[in-house]
């Protein structure tokens, strides 16, 4: 048995479309649409008026084909497709588009509200632009299993590398991995059919595919990014007779174009391994020079420096203590000469470092959230004693000479200054955590994955790396919820490579998290569970999780030097990463509140800025001046994604290239051993959590349970339970219970002793 693809002729019009009729039937969205686009019954007589009303397309349509595949054993035809072939540049008229003529009234309403979005789309993908476009491929279903559906795509893609064209068709999410292995590229934008129109349960996403001819050597959205340059010279569709020599000649040329464009994207990613192992040496190198330098300062400070001074009167003061805050008293500390005047303070109002990067993940898997949190202190160290001391506050305002405290008050002055203050988010998770405290910030997160898990449907918004990996993890842990992603770009990652854009969407939709682009928030009611969105759509969810990025934290030097706060938020500095205002030379930025260009900040960039101002703070200690530069670097954009709880993606690119390599995850709390290991602490060790606090100890005795606090022990004979419903701490709960019924206060301590249970209060 051979299955070839031939043009349908006018004698196989009604047996074409029967099977086309027969194919769609048998699939429940072909039945939808078939009953959309055909209301009234499709019987002989309906049959018999297509195939007259076919004939006549034929006579006037000199653009597109219908193609049969035929059994050669049997002649009979087993499968067809219908496709436009487009071998010049449309004009408008040409292009016009006429809906559903055919129907009349709310059928045709209803028709065009499926059609219209697919003409709209294929206009603003390729407008006048010469393409193959495939309307539809259909096999019998007696026949499916036979590979009718692959001849017709292998004779499609054969057409589009003889005539240097495009390939354009709307997929199905369960084809598109198919589609990908044969050169397809899945396309950022999505076309939505919404399910009032469909009379379905949810709206039906239907994926985008295209695939460039291989000599093109460009990806479409790099074609179309680029204004459509000319693909080369297009010929028309030749028969073999007499026509041997010239094809095998086109196809040695073809074969000889491809080898090069697979020799210039091979010599692009070797360069790009170079440069990646010329990174990872530079790092070493830096460590290395870092320590020898030390060492040598430590040593000629011992044997040819003044001894060591009674008390350290000089202050570098470190506002914040993240990525970028931590690194510069680490690198201070370790490097000050041990009779150097200077002390390094840091003020910070968290009691652990936050570990950012997991936030996303530990907001959805639960019993992981105390990783996030790492004790201060593993690797910052009061060595020698007296250079470092460390400050559990907030600072409120800064003078050219000392900084104030938010809650002691204190004064505190200074000779340089840093500020590393990051960023923040007004609604907390997950991408920052709003709270000081470890036990409220893990409170925080016990209560997000308690929204999440209860929630049917989630909103999403924001498609950057926080956004997706919310996104594919809850989807991946609840499978039956509706996750729906909202970014207002063309692309999730829009930050990033194109590879990794597509790589990230592809996995939002294997798991079936919706994604919608190119379309942003505008309202959302609290407690309507209704939102609505630019373009109109309202969407029915029960939560929504705002991903839609950070802000810097500048705001203590708006009172000093407004001028050095730029319109985004971010601290103007200079190369050197002093303050960009020539009268504070002693003021320091990095991280992410430092204005540096930084194409996708991270804690890598953030943590190079650190030892940028570290080596100039310790030239000015050691009577030099700040001179070392930061520079951006194309690593700094290196970025590990989660797309789901077992599967990631590390992608590496410089603007030229981008290198992807595709990850198992196998530990639910993904790196958070490691940091707490580079933070100098025994992972998950942590004494802060053995103390236990006079709230957490009424907790652990009566059993405090869910947001109202209801007061239980099982083998009490109160006769009731005692509810309150204030937002203060649990302590006043406790006192306000002692004001207004001592009577059962009474009957509590009574009982409490007799059963060995420890007075909490007192």
């Amino acid at each position: 048995m051979v299955l070839v693809v031939l043009p349908a002729l006018i004698p196989d019009i009604r047996r074409t479309y029967e099977v086309y009729f027969s194919a769609f039937d048998n699939d429940e969205m072909g039945r939808i649409i078939m009953k959309i686009l055909f209301p009234q019954t499709i019987d002989e007589e309906f049959k018999e008026a297509h195939a007259v009303g076919t004939l006549q397309w034929w006579h006037g349509c000199d653009y597109q084909y219908t193609m049969k595949v035929v059994d050669t054993d049997t002649a009979e035809i087993v499968g067809m497709g219908l496709g436009d072939i487009l071998v010049k540049p449309r004009t408008p008229e040409e292009r016009q588009y006429h809906g559903a003529p055919w129907l009349e009234g709310e059928r045709r309403e209803r028709a065009e509200k499926i059609l219209n979005p697919l003409w709209a789309m294929r206009e603003k993908l390729f407008g006048a632009q010469p393409h193959i476009y495939c309307h539809v491929m259909a096999v019998d279903p007696r026949h499916q299993g036979r590979k009718a559906a692959a001849a017709l795509c292998e004779w499609v893609l054969g057409i589009s590398e003889k005539m240097n064209l495009p390939v354009y068709f709307e997929s199905s999410p369960s084809t598109v991995s198919l589609y990908k292995k044969v050169g397809f590229e899945l396309l950022p934008e999505t076309i939505v059919h919404k399910a009032d129109v469909l009379g379905t349960e949810t709206d039906i996403r239907v994926p985008l595919m295209v695939r460039m001819p291989s000599t093109a050597n460009i990806s479409f959205e790099r074609w179309r990014s680029t204004g459509y340059p000319n693909l080369g010279s297009q010929q028309k569709i030749l028969y073999m007779g007499g026509q041997e020599e010239k094809i095998k000649q086109q196809i040695v040329t073809k074969v000889v174009a491809l080898s090069e464009t697979m020799t210039d994207a091979m010599l692009e990613k070797t360069v790009l391994y170079l440069k990646l192992a010329a990174y990872v040496l530079n790092i070493i190198y830096e460590e290395l020079r870092r320590a020898t330098r030390t060492a040598w300062l430590h040593r000629r400070a011992r044997w040819f420096g003044p001894p060591a001074p009674s008390s350290r009167d000089r202050n570098i003061v470190i506002v914040g203590a993240s990525f970028a805050g931590n690194r510069v008293a680490q690198l201070l500390t370790s490097c000050l000469p041990p009779n150097s005047p200077y002390k390094v303070i840091v003020i910070e109002p968290n009691t652990h470092f936050q570990f950012s990067w997991v936030l996303p993940r530990l907001c959805v898997v639960e019993g992981h959230e105390h990783k996030a949190f790492i004790p201060y202190g593993g690797n910052v160290h009061d060595n020698p004693e007296g250079v470092l001391r460390w400050v559990r506050d907030r600072v409120v305002a800064v003078t050219k000479s000392n900084v104030q405290l938010k809650e002691s008050g204190e004064i505190i002055p200074y000779d340089m200054l840093v500020i590393a203050t990051g960023s923040w988010v007004e609604t907390g998770l997950p991408s920052r955590v709003n709270a000081t405290d470890k036990r409220k910030g893990m409170e925080l997160m016990q209560d997000m994955q308690q929204k999440i898990k209860d929630a049917e449907t989630v909103v999403v918004v924001g498609g950057g790396a926080a956004g997706v990996e919310i996104a594919t993890d809850a989807q991946h842990l609840y499978p039956k919820k509706k996750i729906i992603l909202v970014h207002s770009r063309e692309a999730v990652m829009n930050r990033f490579g194109r590879g990794l854009q597509v790589t990230a969407l592809e996995g939002l939709q294997t798991l079936g998290v919706e994604v919608i682009l190119q379309d942003r928030l505008v309202q959302a009611e609290p407690g309507s569970g209704t939102i609505l969105l630019k373009s109109g759509r309202e969407i029915q969810c029960d939560l929504v999780l705002d991903c839609t990025g950070q802000r810097p934290s500048s705001g203590i030097l708006s009172q000093l030097s407004p001028t050095s706060i730029s319109s985004s938020g971010h601290l103007r500095v200079k190369p050197t990463l002093q303050l960009a205002d020539d009268e504070l030379p002693n003021i320091y930025a990095c991280g992410d509140v430092a204005d540096t260009k930084t194409p996708n900040p991270n804690a890598r960039s953030a943590m190079r800025q650190a030892s940028t101002v570290a080596e100039n703070i310790l030239s000015v200690a050691n009577g030099g001046k700040s001179q070392q530069q930061y520079q951006n670097n194309w690593s700094d954009g290196v970025i590990k994604l989660t797309l789901g709880l077992t599967r990631s993606v590390t992608h590496y690119g410089d603007g030229k290239s981008e290198l992807l390599f595709p990850g198992k995850e196998t530990d639910e709390a993904l790196m958070s051993a490691m940091c707490w290991s580079r933070m100098g602490q025994k992972p998950f060790e942590d004494p802060y959590m053995d103390t236990v606090s006079e709230p957490t100890a009424i907790r652990q005795t009566c059993d405090i349970r869910a947001s109202t606090y209801v007061i239980l022990y099982p083998s009490w004979e109160l006769g009731l339970d005692t509810v309150f419903n204030d937002d203060t701490e649990l302590t006043s709960y406790v006192l306000a219970f002692i004001d207004t019924d001592n009577d059962i206060l009474a009957q509590w301590f009574e009982r409490g002793s007799r059963d060995g249970i420890s007075n909490p209060v007192g």
